[in-house]
């Protein structure tokens, strides 16, 4: 699946992304929609951070708008 994905040019995360808004979407019966992504980014700031207990996420809006989409499912994943 790794090398289907890398040779149509995308990242696993977008097709993921993309496969969760389309369920979304077709169970909501919405085509426009926003999808809460939790981002972990443990900066390298002091030469013991790993071995720190804490919450080092934060989470963003993915704004998915499906709306007039007949594109084909790598075109879909680039937008």
């Amino acid at each position: 699946m790794k090398r289907r994905i890398a040779e149509a040019g995308l990242t696993p995360t977008a097709v993921l992304c993309t496969v969760y808004a389309m369920t979304l979407a077709h169970w909501s019966k919405n085509l426009h929609l926003l999808i809460n992504v939790m981002h972990t980014r443990r900066l390298p700031i002091h030469a013991q951070v790993n071995g720190v207990v804490g919450n080092f996420s934060s989470t963003m809006l993915l704004a998915a708008d499906l709306r007039g989409t007949e594109q084909a499912f790598p075109q879909l994943a680039r937008r």
